[in-house]
């Protein structure tokens, strides 16, 4: 995945993770993170100045399709394949609810 300086049309980074595809990819409310769920199941976060890979949380078995960053960017919401519904506390990545 590449993240582009949409004013220059340059690319800033390459953003990796996973070995698989990435499907859903939203921003921390404040910019500083970028975020991706994959088909793996993994959530993806990266630094969005240096596009340097953060952490990637697992909880769900099969492709993680979903996802929502609250609007104070503590909490991310990321929905998959399993039917189940993971809510996270950022920055840690840490699983809130089951």
């Amino acid at each position: 995945m590449r993240l582009w300086d949409a004013a220059s049309g340059v690319v800033r980074a390459t953003l990796t993770g996973s070995p698989q595809q990435f499907w859903k990819v939203a921003f921390t409310p404040d910019g500083n993170r970028v975020i991706a769920v994959s088909a793996d199941g993994g959530v993806c976060l990266w630094d969005a100045a240096s596009g340097e890979a953060v952490s990637v949380l697992r909880g769900h078995a099969g492709w993680a399709w979903g996802l929502s960053v609250g609007p104070a960017g503590q909490t991310l919401v990321s929905g998959g394949d399993d039917g189940m519904i993971r809510l996270w506390g950022l920055p840690a990545g840490q699983v809130q609810r089951p």
